[in-house]
């Protein structure tokens, strides 16, 4: 058993690898004085990209493009990246590990062109960079500025334990929010270093300045969703409390899911978490046990799948086809073995007892359409294990939450 578990974990693991590397959406990229326009591939999600490929048709080959060329890659969906020279401090602490002196070591200082993501754009623009270690850094720009300005956050720990906020970010909303007539200043002293809170101030801002700006970042975290699933399936069951053949039943199947697609709505994969109840039934053939005897066994077992799941998009349109692959762990609840007797008169006598299966690894695949907050699929499922095999195959609906 111990083999095929590993199987089945090798085999999710290297999908994961391989669709992981599938960052690739519709884009723009800007070079020079000139555009490209076809599919754009980025790899890293934990911080702003600095290396893109390109290629005109979806399926590649992608190429590298050199960065030194690129101005701005702008994405059919709206994400943008622009690259401006930046001087920021890098250190992979903390903010509550961090010394005053942290912010002054030469190692821990970055300046140079890279690209930093535009997340509203309007008369007042806000940009963010996300350094290696995941820590954000924001940036501003007016009409009247000819580069990005920094906006920094330098909060650290003193000698004597004591946590030392920085205001230097807020004194800069605050200078902007009145050089452009907000006589209402909304909750700044509440205002955090984090990226919705940061949007909605530079919206406030650009509402009183009368600009319209446009929320670029809509796309710029893990969309998480949940839902329910209902669905009907054909299962096999088969204990090794007998040798003669089990027929198959058609049964309801219900349960919910948790999914994560990844950081820019990169459509082409998303994380699902799925549990499922299905109330596994099967009846045997007739079995002649004697001279004018028979016997007909029954089994029905309720088994709880809780798997783990990639679901791998191959269009982009709004109906999206995609294939589902991954590996289903398969919690076993006692079954009842339910034994009808018959003589030669007729029914003779019944008996029940309960029967336990143990948990089991199956393998997943399923292929169907998602159309908004519901997605359709064809599902088939399989234990690799010879002793009380069971598999499904059938149709599961699943309607989304958000």
């Amino acid at each position: 058993m111990k083999k095929y578990c590993l199987l089945c974990l090798i085999t999710f693991l290297i999908s994961v690898s391989v669709v992981a590397q599938r960052g690739i959406n519709k884009g723009k990229i800007f070079i020079n004085n000139k555009i490209l326009e076809g599919y754009i591939s980025i790899s890293v999600y934990d911080e702003t990209p600095q290396k893109f490929t390109f290629s005109e048709n979806e399926k590649g080959p992608f190429r590298p493009i050199s960065v030194e060329e690129i101005s701005k890659v702008e994405y059919d969906n709206g994400i943008t990246f622009e690259k401006h020279y930046i001087n920021v401090e890098i250190i992979s602490r903390d903010y509550l590990e961090r010394s005053q002196e942290d912010y002054h070591y030469p190692e821990n200082a970055f300046s140079g062109y890279s690209f930093v993501q535009k997340l509203l754009a309007g008369s007042v623009s806000l940009y963010l960079f996300t350094d290696k270690f995941g820590y954000d850094h924001f940036f501003c720009k007016t009409p009247n500025d000819t580069a990005i300005v920094y906006m920094p956050n330098r909060a650290y720990i003193d000698k004597d334990g004591a946590i030392k906020k920085d205001n230097s970010y807020k004194n800069l909303v605050l200078s902007l929010l009145r050089q452009n007539d907000c006589s209402k200043i909304h909750n700044l002293d509440r205002l955090e270093y984090k990226m919705y809170q940061m949007v909605n101030m530079f919206k406030v801002i650009n509402d009183c300045s009368g600009s319209q700006s446009f929320n670029l970042n809509k796309n710029n975290k893990p969309k998480i969703n949940a839902g329910v699933l209902l669905g009907v399936v054909s299962n096999y069951v088969n204990p090794d409390f007998s040798d003669a053949h089990i027929d198959r039943e058609i049964v309801p199947s219900f349960g919910g899911f948790f999914t994560v697609a990844p950081k820019y709505n990169l459509k082409s994969i998303a994380f699902y978490l799925e549990l499922m109840l299905i109330n596994y039934k099967s009846s045997q053939d007739t079995i002649n046990v004697g001279p004018g005897l028979k016997k007909v066994e029954y089994f029905k077992c309720p088994k709880i799948h809780i798997s783990p799941l990639i679901r791998i998009y191959l269009s982009e349109n709004s109906s999206k086809f995609f294939f589902e692959p991954g590996i289903s762990f398969s919690i076993m609840k006692k079954g009842i073995l339910k034994t009808d007797y018959y003589d030669a008169q007729g029914f003779s006598s019944s008996t029940s007892q309960p029967y336990s299966l143990s948990t089991q690894f199956l393998l997943t695949a399923g292929a169907g359409v998602d159309i908004n907050r519901l997605s359709l699929q064809a599902r088939f499922s399989s234990s690799l294990i010879k002793d009380n095999k069971s598999n499904y195959f059938g149709i599961i609906g699943k309607i989304s939450v958000f």
